[in-house]
């Protein structure tokens, strides 16, 4: 998961998009902030996290609370917690590891949505990223 985020957050970066990213604890959160640093020897993705100040003012703002200082529209989440705590944004991506695939689709399957609100990518076994509907996850 921490070799695919940074390239999906500099994607949304080059867009000049605010982008928020959530983890639900400090150690996870300094794992993601470790990856944006150093991905790549070319340089790095600005980015601040919660208690750094200039909250505001960050392109990318990570955090542990629920709070979009930057006033980003779009959230990716590295943990899985319910849609309903990200309420304030206008798209909400899960980033997650293959073993953790279960815990994800028993959130999905209680979410207030239908399949085609839900889109999963995934790495096949030659690398590339491909795209398919969940099941239907209404309730």
């Amino acid at each position: 998961m921490l070799k695919a985020l940074p390239r999906l957050v500099e994607k949304i970066f080059d867009k000049g998009v605010s982008l928020f990213i959530h983890a639900a604890d400090q150690k996870r959160l300094k794992e993601v902030n470790d990856s944006l640093w150093t991905y790549t020897p070319l340089g790095f993705l600005p980015h601040g996290m919660d208690g750094d100040g200039f909250e505001k003012k960050q392109p990318i703002f990570l955090s542990t609370k629920y709070e979009p200082l930057n006033g980003a529209k779009i959230c990716i989440s590295v943990d899985p917690v319910p849609l309903a705590h990200f309420s304030m944004f206008d798209s909400v991506v899960y980033v997650f590891d293959e073993s953790d695939f279960s815990s994800y689709r028993a959130l999905l399957s209680k979410q207030p949505m239908h399949a085609k609100d839900c889109v999963l990518w995934a790495q096949n076994q030659k690398g590339v990223w491909e795209k398919s509907v969940l099941e239907d996850t209404a309730p």
